[in-house]
């Protein structure tokens, strides 16, 4: 740390010392352009650097920070002492001194490997009038070239929902198939689609079908639906058949899945049924549903009432034919 303190104070001293030496027409603000370079950078993890801006001008200037190249995205400029705030202008004093820090995030679904761009300063034209004279500026950009390597182990996994249109399409009709990623990795992912159409031993399709152009790759924890697959099936006969999926990531496979379908089965397994879908059938049919219904009704009714008739003539003949019990009378006579 004392060794970089001093190697960039003694970076200020010198832009400075140059710039204030420089004869008119030349550079107004100065940086310091040594290269950032960061290695071993890991996925999801925040670097950071510092510009420091020197301006040799005796006006106030107003700059504007940039950057450019694959770590456009990942970076922000804050002020020294505002690391919460991201900016991307500022205003240097007049041959005075601006320190920035420049902040590199890396996203947690970078592939590994080493990306490059630049940091910039801009200084716009313009003309700015001093006490003394009048001066008219022109834009000005300084570049600090950085580079970032990426390391750490990458985490392929995911699943896929594979949704045929139909399992059953007609004759001549494209078998359609969708599908649903959900990345459960660390990186993105841009699967391609080998595609086995087998029956028995037989493969009668085989094709690999790239990850399409027009859709960015899955990210991290995301679920994307990609644009629907159709195969034709003009040159397969009716029949049952496998279908293989195999998902292939850097060109090994990494998802497997299997279904299987039957080409004309209206006409070859389910033709029997069709007559008995026409309306007028279905009709007959609710409306002898109905009538079973009403006679189960009717003679549940009749059947109550045959047995209440049936208790209630024996209730009456236990009644008339049951005789009473004779009370014997007791006489009792006098004994003289």
């Amino acid at each position: 740390m004392i060794r970089k303190s001093i190697y960039l104070k003694s970076m200020y001293i010198l832009l400075l010392a140059l710039l204030i030496s420089a004869p008119l027409g030349t550079q107004a603000i100065g940086l310091v352009t040594k290269p950032i370079e960061i290695k071993d950078a890991l996925k999801g993890k925040t670097y950071q650097d510092e510009m420091i801006i020197v301006n040799s001008d005796k006006t106030i200037e107003r700059l504007e920070f940039v950057a450019t190249g694959q770590i456009a995205t990942w970076t922000k400029f804050y002020g020294l002492n505002d690391k919460i705030n991201a900016t991307t202008t500022g205003e240097i004093t007049p041959q005075g001194r601006l320190n920035m820090i420049v902040q590199f995030t890396v996203p947690s679904s970078t592939p590994n490997g080493t990306y490059q761009g630049s940091v910039s300063v801009i200084k716009k034209a313009g003309s700015k009038t001093t006490k003394d004279e009048s001066v008219a500026s022109m834009e000005q950009k300084i570049d600090r070239e950085v580079s970032i390597t990426v390391k750490g182990v990458e985490t392929i996994k995911f699943n896929v929902s594979v949704i045929p249109a139909s399992y059953a399409p007609k004759p001549n009709e494209p078998l359609s198939i969708r599908f649903i990623y959900d990345n459960q990795g660390n990186v993105s992912i841009q699967p391609q689609i080998q595609i086995k159409i087998m029956q028995d031993t037989t493969i009668f399709h085989n094709a690999i079908y790239p990850f399409p152009e027009e859709l960015s790759a899955v990210l991290p924890g995301s679920i994307e639906e990609i644009s629907k697959i159709e195969i034709p099936t003009n040159n397969l006969q009716p029949g049952k058949y496998l279908v293989e999926l195999n998902f292939l990531v850097n060109g090994e496979s990494a998802v497997q899945k299997y279904f299987h379908f039957i080409l004309g089965a209206p006409q070859i397994y389910g033709a029997w049924y069709q007559p008995f879908m026409r309306w007028e059938f279905l009709l007959a049919l609710g409306l002898l549903a109905l009538f079973v219904s009403f006679m189960n009704i009717y003679v549940a009714r009749k059947k109550a009432r045959i047995n209440k008739k049936i208790s209630r003539s024996t209730s009456q003949f236990y009644q008339n034919n049951l005789k009473k019990p004779k009370k014997e009378k007791i006489i009792i006579e006098d004994i003289e």
